[in-house]
């Protein structure tokens, strides 16, 4: 048996405000991304989950290329065993 890991990934993502509703569409079609918070100064607070921490990166640096985003940054990574698989 192999064990299959989940990184978790907390982030934040400063985009203007005038594009928060076209970001919060981005996220919503995005798998792996979910959106947890926000605030009216265009602060979103982003909970990420892929197999490795690639995947996590990638979608970071998509969200960054998405017209209005500012910047997007970890504050905080987890790896957790998500489940058993066989050999």
């Amino acid at each position: 048996m192999t064990a299959t890991f989940c990184h978790v990934v907390g982030a934040l993502a400063r985009v203007r405000p005038d594009v928060e509703a076209a970001v919060r569409r981005w996220l919503d079609r995005e798998p792996g991304a979910e959106l947890a918070t926000s605030n009216a100064d265009g602060t979103l607070v982003l909970v990420m989950e892929a197999p490795d921490d690639a995947a996590v990166v990638d979608i970071m640096d998509r969200l960054r290329n998405e017209p209005g985003v500012l910047d997007v940054q970890f504050v905080y990574h987890q790896i957790v065993e998500a489940a058993e698989t066989p050999a």
